[in-house]
């Protein structure tokens, strides 16, 4: 699929990783997009980008490349649902940022300018 940039993100939440099978693992971050609304998205770090791309709650990322992915999953019963999945396959910590100053999350000030 088509790799996709982020400039900047802040890292909210860090999961454990889950361990899928013997050669598959994931681990899941919750990013705070910059910009007038940010909003949290969550991306994947699959196999070896867990130990590459080595992130901490509160860390300023930047150059987060990614890829989009989709699949069709069907239930038991029938039921066709679409998945989707952010893949992050590049990504630098910003060591020049202070950690929890530098990028504010909307959870810290509510917002007179919402975008509804």
């Amino acid at each position: 699929m088509n790799n996709l940039t982020i400039e900047r993100a802040k890292v909210l939440k860090v999961m454990d990783v889950r361990v899928i099978s013997d050669k598959f693992k994931v681990k899941e971050i919750v990013l705070e997009i910059d910009g007038k609304f940010p909003q949290p998205v969550i991306f994947q770090l699959i196999n070896e980008k867990i130990d590459e791309i080595d992130v901490k709650e509160g860390d300023i990322l930047k150059d987060v490349q990614f890829n989009l992915r989709g699949r069709e999953w069907k239930k038991k019963e029938g039921e066709v649902r679409y998945l989707n999945s952010l893949n992050i396959w590049s990504a630098s910590v910003d060591v020049s940022s202070p950690k929890n100053e530098d990028m504010k999350t909307t959870l810290d000030e509510p917002s007179e300018d919402l975008p509804f």
